[in-house]
């Protein structure tokens, strides 16, 4: 499943890689930060469930790159299925786990040197909550709820 976490846009669409703690946390690796997966909260009203839409770009596990056509979801899975058209023409549906996260692009206000000067600094709770994950606390951030 595909999520992002709004308080944190830099880090872009997030895998779950695994639910803990009879599903109290999430652990997630996000395309956009590095280091190992990070532990949320499953719910943090920040972390909401991602969609892509009709025209996006998406990657395919084998590199090669895609459109989605339509979302198609299911009454028997959670998991979204997408068609989708290949760079030949082809289309098919695939599960949202057959697609890659990228990492986020960066935004018009980082491009210029003024303006990463003054970009405001990451909340340092923010920072530590997902600095590591060696510790045997589970990072907390807070409650998520599903995005409509």
């Amino acid at each position: 499943m595909k999520i992002v976490h709004r308080a944190q846009p830099s880090w872009g669409i997030g895998e779950i890689l695994q639910v803990l703690e009879d599903g109290r946390f999430l652990a997630v690796r996000f395309s956009g930060r590095q280091g190992p997966p990070c532990h949320v909260s499953a719910k943090d009203p920040s972390v909401v469930r991602f969609r892509y839409g009709p025209g996006e770009e998406v990657v395919l596990p084998d590199g090669q790159p895609a459109f989605v056509i339509e979302l198609q979801e299911s009454s028997i899975s959670p998991l979204y299925r997408y068609a989708i058209e290949r760079a030949d023409g082809r289309r098919e549906v695939v599960s949202e786990v057959e697609l890659v996260p990228r990492p986020p692009r960066p935004a018009r206000w980082r491009s210029s040197p003024a303006a990463a000067v003054a970009r405001p600094p990451a909340s340092p709770s923010a920072i530590a909550r997902c600095a590591s994950t060696s510790s045997d606390a589970p990072m907390r951030l807070a409650p998520s709820s599903e995005a409509a």
